[in-house]
């Protein structure tokens, strides 16, 4: 029986021009610019939006910083990823 791990595959951007690079690398940061001017969200929601994108841009995977309730949940499994693309 495979592990759940097993049955996750991860979006790499470490080849370039590969669909994950072109869809990480181009794709969201377009997508997050068009949320950003197509809403009215609060500043500090802008500035977390903003700073997704820099960090999408920047290209390394870094822990989350949020408030919730999970959020060490997801920085455990991100570990293994981290300054990673």
């Amino acid at each position: 029986m495979s592990s759940e791990k097993d049955l996750l595959s991860f979006i790499m951007t470490s080849e370039k021009e590969s669909f994950a690079w072109k869809t990480i690398v181009h794709r969201k940061p377009k997508i997050i610019e068009e949320v950003i001017r197509d809403n009215t969200y609060p500043r500090p929601t802008v500035e977390h939006l903003l700073r997704l994108r820099e960090e999408i841009l920047g290209g390394t995977v870094q822990p989350l910083a949020a408030h919730a309730s999970d959020v060490e949940q997801w920085n455990a499994v991100c570990r293994e990823f981290e300054d990673k693309t």
